[in-house]
C-alpha cells in the first residue's frame, strides 16, 4: 500500500497506524498528537514499512514506543523523516523488539545525524529504546568550541 501526503492527528486509543503484514510505503506525511499504549504513531508487528520525508511528532504511548513500536517485521525511516517530541516511559521515539529490523536511510534532516559504520547510506538502529528525538540533533556548539579545551 502507498500512502502519500496524509495526516493523522489527535487519534486516541489504538494509535494511528498498525501494520501486521504486507508492505506500506508512507511519504510526505505527518502523524501528530496520537495516543496509544504502544506505538502511538506507528506499530509494526510484521511486514515491511518504509517511511520517507515524514514527521512523527508529539505522540504519546503509555507503555512504550511514543512514535514507533517495532515488534516484528522491518522498518526503514528515510529521506529526512523525523521523530520529535514524542513521549513514553520506554522508547520515546522508538521501541524495538529483538526480532524487528530498523534502519535509517540518508539523508537526515539538516543538523541531525545517525551512526553509519559500513560506508553505506543506511544506518541500522539496534538500540532497544531510543529516548531522544531521532535522527539525533547536532550540538548547538560551534566547531571552534568543540576543539578548544
Amino acid at each position: 500500500m502507498k500512502m502519500r501526503r496524509t495526516t493523522f492527528s489527535n487519534l486516541d486509543g489504538q494509535g494511528a497506524i498498525l501494520v501486521t503484514g504486507g508492505t506500506l510505503h508512507m511519504s510526505e506525511s505527518e502523524v501528530r498528537r496520537c495516543r496509544s499504549d504502544r506505538g502511538a504513531a506507528l506499530r509494526i508487528a510484521g511486514g515491511e514499512v518504509t517511511v520517507s520525508d515524514t514527521s512523527l511528532h508529539h505522540n504519546e504511548a503509555t507503555v512504550s514506543g511514543g512514535a514507533v513500536q517495532a515488534d516484528g517485521g522491518s522498518i526503514t525511516l528515510a529521506n529526512q523523516t523525523q521523530l520529535q517530541s514524542n513521549k513514553a516511559p520506554m522508547g520515546k521515539s522508538l521501541q524495538i523488539a529483538t526480532v524487528a529490523a530498523v534502519h535509517y536511510e540518508l539523508p537526515t534532516p539538516l543538523a541531525h545525524w545517525v551512526f553509519i559504520t559500513d560506508g553505506s547510506t543506511k544506518s541500522p538502529v539496534s538500540a532497544w529504546n531510543v529516548d531522544d528525538d531521532f535522527p539525533y540533533t547536532c550540538s548547538g556548539q560551534s566547531l571552534s568550541q568543540l576543539f578548544i579545551s
